[in-house]
């Protein structure tokens, strides 16, 4: 098969007839790792090229992808450090000093009160109360504590100018201060002001379980046989080469992958087959694990029959809100934007390296792009075909046919700010999400544009990939397998006196997986909000 697109409808001819095999995906992947199964069964049911599949982001963006932390077989439970920023604010606790003084004139020395006993001789602080005041140079060697939060310290001012002063309101509680640098002898010095090293804050977060499975009777098994071979009552359908088929569970669709041979690391084609029956299994279980990745809380407890402990990660909406957050009315800019992300972005990546992704619905994605054009519209002389142009696909009414219109799908900002605008088609489920937008038929949600910073992090989990979004699963967690019994679509009623599992004449298939989505630097994503 040459045909490049995700799926393609088709029968699945065996045993000289067609027939439903419900473990037919998993046994053409028989020669794989269970992992390369998870992450080709995700690529499939989060792929762009979709025929009546749910486009799933989070698993498109981190399984699907490759950015996948695996735990060690029986853990679910997993931490990480988080390293705060490595420039400290030292902040003034009690004003040591006579209000109306003009401190440290005359290079006389004084008394400060700080929040930290990391300072000592030769330090020197920037005052942030005016980036124009002179510098504080430290002359204590060590800090006397005046209660368990505050420190005293004897201080004079860097400055060559003996008539230089600060006003005492520089000091009071509540101002901040950063060490900027240190001042000492030329010759002979023995001073060291020591160093200081930023804060790390330990995270801990755990993967859920979830399982579907699906039962057929013998009655609805000899049924299903029947119409698959054409001679049961069932509706008719045509695939893509216009031929008919009696409508079965044993239909169904071609997966076609690439996947590295994992002994000569050759790249080969591989096309698995998806029966209705199994789509609709494995669709559904990877839907609950999308869907928990969106709207989790962070919950443990007990199951209520078996008494085992039950977990449920934190989703995206839980996760973001210790992010970065924007709200506006509808008067949204370019430069509001601008201005969120380089906060988001400030101090957190290099110059070269700001990508961001910013998703919404139908919206959100219109409301983008007429911010842009309107931004853009200066450069329509200078780029043709900015709008209007030649049809690419003629209707055949006219000598002259046109095509006019647009869509951005990408902006450069200042600052090396790179952003792409993706469409994510959940944000219009109007089932999923009830609230609508005063004024229009869409969801509210449709407007709410989630910001998602991509690319590697330092705050990452240790052994992980390094990208700051990606899926923790527990290793050794994904199940896929049929129970069969006296009868099963593949073969029909077992009448040669081999042994079956139990006496039982039903086939039941089940599909459980693990998986939860880790962000790990919560600083560099985002949500802007329409109120």
């Amino acid at each position: 098969m040459d045909r490049k697109s995700a799926l393609q409808i088709t029968e699945y001819q065996a045993f000289g007839g067609t027939f439903f095999d419900s473990i037919s995906h998993a046994a053409m992947f028989r020669d794989e790792k269970a992992y390369d199964f998870g992450v080709m069964t995700a690529g499939l049911f989060s792929s762009t090229k979709m025929m009546g599949l749910t486009n799933k982001r989070w698993s498109y963006l981190t399984i699907a992808q490759g950015n996948v932390y695996k735990l060690p077989a029986g853990t679910n439970d997993y931490q990480w450090s988080v390293a705060g920023d490595s420039e400290i604010d030292f902040r003034f606790t009690e004003l040591l000093v006579s209000t109306s003084a003009q401190v440290g004139k005359g290079n006389t020395s004084f008394d400060i009160a700080i929040d930290r006993n990391w300072l000592k001789a030769p330090a020197v602080l920037k005052l942030g109360a005016s980036d124009n005041a002179p510098s504080i140079e430290i002359l204590s060697n060590q800090a006397e504590p005046l209660n368990a939060h505050s420190w005293k310290y004897t201080a004079q001012l860097q400055d060559g100018n003996p008539n230089s002063w600060i006003p005492a309101s520089y000091l009071a509680p509540g101002q901040v201060a950063n060490r900027i640098s240190t001042r000492v002898s030329n010759e002979e010095n023995y001073k060291g002001a020591g160093d200081y090293y930023q804060s790390f804050t330990k995270l801990r977060s755990v993967v859920g379980q979830y399982s579907n499975e699906i039962g057929f009777t013998d009655k609805f098994i000899k049924r299903e046989i029947a119409a698959a071979r054409g001679n049961g009552q069932g509706m008719m359908y045509e695939d893509l080469d216009g031929k008919q088929y009696r409508d079965a569970f044993s239909r169904g669709m071609i997966y076609q992958t690439s996947l590295k041979d994992k002994n000569t690391n050759e790249v080969v084609q591989k096309g698995v087959f998806i029966t209705k029956a199994e789509q609709r299994l494995l669709e559904r279980t990877e839907l609950d694990r999308e869907r928990a990745m969106e709207f989790g809380r962070l919950q443990i407890d007990n199951d209520l029959d078996s008494g085992r402990v039950k977990k449920t990660a934190p989703g995206w909406r839980q996760i973001v809100m210790d992010g970065q957050l924007m709200v506006h009315n509808g008067n949204f800019t370019l430069n509001d934007l601008y201005d969120f992300l380089h906060q988001v972005f400030f101090r957190r990546r290099g110059f070269m390296n700001r990508k961001a992704m910013l998703v919404g619905g139908t919206g959100a994605i219109s409301y983008l792009s007429n911010l842009i054009a309107q931004n853009a519209s200066v450069f329509q002389t200078l780029e043709p075909g900015f709008a209007v142009r030649d049809n690419a696909e003629p209707v055949g009414v006219h000598k002259y046919e046109k095509e006019f219109g647009f869509q951005f799908t990408r902006i450069l900002l200042p600052m090396g700010i790179d952003v792409t605008i993706m469409y994510d088609p959940s944000k219009d489920d109007d089932q999923l999400f009830k609230e609508k937008m005063p004024g229009s038929y869409l969801p509210k949600e449709s407007f709410n544009i989630d910001v998602l910073n991509f690319g590697r992090t330092e705050n990452a989990a240790e052994n992980s990939s390094g990208e700051n979004i990606c899926m923790v699963m527990e290793d050794q967690s994904d199940y896929y397998y049929s129970v069969a019994n006296a009868i099963d679509f593949k073969n029909g009623i077992v009448r040669d006196g081999s042994n079956v599992f139990k006496n039982g004449k039903t086939l039941e298939i089940k599909r459980e997986l693990s998986g939860s989505l880790a962000i790990w630097d919560v600083s560099s994503v985002g949500r802007i909000l329409m109120a």
